[in-house]
């Protein structure tokens, strides 16, 4: 099923950003900024790349996610995740700025051009930021699977459910 989402969402994805390639010089398009479209695009695409990670599964056997595949897979998730929604935010900041830049600029009557270089700050901020605390999280405390057995057996004395998950020490010191 993560599989199938993930497929639908990039098709999903391609599809926009063709379109949005394509219409680039219309009128429509060309207002709404087609490099921030595109950047939303790519943010949303590494969002829902996260569903690939979330789809790995040890099948019940504790002892086939070696250490640093867990680490990789776990670790991933936060990486694809928290870039994505980074990437999507400054797109969506930086053109909103913008376009503030235009209305205060209008009421003094003066002429101003914003190019995508001049709000690419909060997003190269935001960005860095974000990579920093991911790189202390993969580095001090990385988030590792771990497979837990729940209470009870069946009549040959096998474990009847478990439970994988990835764990970390201190995730809510790095997700605030």
């Amino acid at each position: 099923i993560g599989f199938t989402c993930f497929g639908l969402v990039s098709l999903s994805v391609l599809l926009c950003v063709a379109w949005t390639s394509h219409n680039r010089t219309s009128v429509v398009v060309s207002a709404s900024q087609p490099f921030f479209l595109l950047m939303t695009a790519g943010g949303v695409l590494l969002m829902s790349s996260t569903l690939v990670p979330l789809s790995f599964d040890d099948e019940g056997d504790p002892d086939s996610m070696s250490t640093p595949r867990s680490i990789g897979i776990c670790m991933s998730i936060p990486w694809l995740a928290f870039t994505g929604f980074t990437v999507t935010f400054s797109a969506l900041f930086s053109k909103t700025w913008r376009v503030n830049q235009f209305f205060h600029s209008s009421s003094s009557f003066g002429r101003i051009k914003v190019s995508e270089k001049d709000v690419l700050a909060p997003f190269a901020f935001l960005l860095t930021c974000n990579f920093i605390v991911l790189i202390c999280w993969t580095v001090i405390d990385p988030l590792t699977y771990e497979r837990q057995f729940e209470d009870g057996t069946d009549y040959w004395n096998r474990e009847i459910a478990s439970v994988g998950s990835c764990h970390s020490d201190h995730v809510a010191a790095y997700l605030a």
